[in-house]
């Protein structure tokens, strides 16, 4: 029925998120679906690796948003800017890896899955990815120790040290325009500064007090 769906759709140029003909599930009754225009439904290969990248990155970058217990719309926008800023996608590509963001944002995936198939990637996927969730914590205010435990086990579910944690989340985390403060101020009594002496200067009128 999914799959017939998915025709039906095609020949109005419309595509359905998630979509099994293309690597998703087949949507349950409860299930949020995403439908977008795209001409023919929005055929891609699921297993163009740019884009099977780009789904994983999106997945485990879901995870790490939900990782609190909540997963804010700031976050959401993050991994939509990750997945605008994907190389080698195509225009589809790109619209289907947002619809797929967006329906897997309220009901995450399984994490014990997800992890479990990570050890299946390159090292450049790999770093692709821990870069992907490192990119959605960082990118906050502030980091709560919840989501540094999620990062260190994806490391070392991805074989990357868990030391990398800390230097990423370092550089990724926003900038304040305030002052930074490297040790505490301390104020201590001291000598008052005494007031300037008067020095006659002299001059036409007598001389002139500076």
């Amino acid at each position: 029925l999914a799959d017939q769906l998915g025709q039906a759709l095609d020949r109005i140029d419309v595509a359905i998120e998630p979509d099994r003909r293309f690597g998703g599930g087949a949507p349950q009754l409860d299930d949020q679906v995403f439908v977008f225009k795209a001409a023919g439904g929005g055929p891609v290969d699921p297993e163009r690796a740019p884009y099977r990248s780009m789904k994983a990155q999106v997945e485990v970058a879901v995870l790490a948003a939900a990782s609190d217990g909540e997963a804010s719309s700031e976050e959401l926008q993050r991994v939509i800017a990750g997945i605008k800023g994907g190389k080698d996608l195509s225009g589809v590509e790109r619209a289907r890896l947002i619809a797929f963001a967006v329906t897997i944002f309220n009901s995450p995936p399984k994490q014990a899955r997800v992890m479990k198939r990570l050890a299946e990637r390159s090292d450049a996927e790999r770093e692709a990815i821990a870069n992907a969730a490192v990119a959605v914590i960082g990118g906050a205010d502030s980091v709560n120790p919840g989501e540094v435990k999620f990062l260190e086990r994806l490391h070392t579910a991805l074989g990357l040290p868990k030391e990398r944690v800390y230097s990423e989340l370092h550089r990724t985390s926003p900038r304040s325009d305030e002052p930074v403060a490297i040790t505490q101020e301390r104020r201590e009594t001291g000598i008052p500064i005494p007031k300037k002496a008067e020095v006659e200067v002299p001059g036409v009128l007598g001389g002139v007090k500076i």
